[in-house]
């Protein structure tokens, strides 16, 4: 690797350009990889409109050059996970420019020079070739976190919108929201909205979720909705938990409550969760899909993931000890008013019993 200079300045060079930048001219396209070899094989192989970073990382100034060609650009990168890292961080660049580019997906073993070297093909086949793995921008990126997505999505959707945050343009990110949209089942005003407020950081939610002492502030009604919100959350990211939550009271729980949108959509998550459906695999409910859309947009918890289950289980354990004394009281004074005071003092003596045995 050649240390760069004040003359010479990786960061703005790109190997290759000046042997085909008639080629992208004429062909209106340009593919772009990262390494030597990759340029080379390809060249050897036909494929004419092609260039390299060299031996850097794609840069701002990169793309600007790049953008003076043509706007279509194809990424070509190592199928690895630090070339597919390399990929998302090049289209954040591409849309920041006002372009959605294409990508490549190889396998994780390859990367172009091996890859090509091993179709062996050439000119027009070898470009057709390539057509069967491209992917538009926005499938890419949901392709590369498809697994993750699905194992924590409220911070795995943060990942997501940190690289489409860069666009600037506000068609391009109206198009961009409409398509994340699909592919996440999310609004495209809370994509928009996202989009919007990255950079600042500023989520327009609250960040609730991070303990108990909010789950203790807040008035009964607004507590009971806020805690299920957080245990809804907590199943989405972790539904392997859901045993553990079921053997501290759980469904015992939902059952005693009073019904409301937020006992109905739980129950519904812990059915899907059971028959083993992925969680865009229900949205049957357009109140559904607003909290929904919610949790998945809401800032991961910050406490250790232990920690956030042993809160949610205190917090099962105490609201069904809750109810339960509710109940009593309210059979002791239907029987104080029935006049049946050895009835009275039977449960007086089980609630001062449980009054004891834990504290609420």
């Amino acid at each position: 690797n050649t240390p760069e200079t004040r003359i010479y300045k990786k960061s703005e060079i790109l190997y290759g350009l000046y042997q085909a930048k008639e080629f992208i001219k004429k062909e209106k396209e340009g593919i772009l990889v990262e390494g030597y070899f990759d340029f080379l094989s390809l060249w050897e192989h036909g494929i004419k409109n092609v260039v390299a970073t060299c031996g850097t990382a794609l840069t701002e100034k990169h793309v600007k050059i790049l953008r003076s060609f043509t706007e279509n650009w194809i990424i070509f990168y190592d199928g690895d996970s630090a070339g597919k890292k390399a990929t998302l961080r090049a289209i954040s660049l591409f849309l920041k420019e006002g372009i959605i580019p294409q990508c490549v997906m190889i396998s994780e073993e390859d990367d172009p020079d091996s890859w090509v070297r091993k179709v062996n093909l050439k000119g027009e086949e070898l470009k057709n070739e390539i057509k069967k793995y491209l992917m538009d921008a926005i499938p890419f990126v949901m392709k590369c976190y498809e697994k993750e997505y699905l194992k924590n999505p409220s911070s795995v959707f943060k990942e997501i919108i940190e690289i489409f945050s860069s666009v600037e343009d506000p068609l391009l990110k109206n198009k961009i929201a409409r398509d994340l949209s699909f592919h996440l089942n999310i609004s495209e005003t809370d994509i928009l909205k996202s989009l919007s407020t990255f950079k600042t950081k500023s989520f327009s939610l609250v960040k609730e979720n991070s303990s108990e002492n909010s789950l203790k502030s807040l008035s009964q009604s607004t507590k009971d909705d806020h805690s299920l919100r957080i245990i809804a959350q907590f199943l989405i990211n972790y539904p392997e938990k859901l045993p553990e939550l079921e053997e501290t009271g759980l469904l015992e729980l939902l059952r005693e409550k009073e019904n409301s949108l937020y006992i109905r959509f739980l129950q519904t998550l812990i059915e899907n969760i059971k028959n083993g459906n992925l969680i865009m695999d229900y949205v049957p409910d357009p109140k559904f899909q607003e909290i929904l859309s919610d949790i998945i947009l809401a800032p991961p918890f910050d406490e250790d993931i232990e920690e956030v289950l042993n809160q949610i289980k205190n917090y099962i354990i105490n609201e069904c000890k809750r109810i339960k004394l509710k109940k009593l009281i309210k059979n002791v004074k239907t029987l104080e008013i029935e006049g049946k005071k050895e009835e009275v003092e039977k449960y007086l003596w089980i609630l001062k019993n449980s009054l004891h045995s834990k504290s609420l």
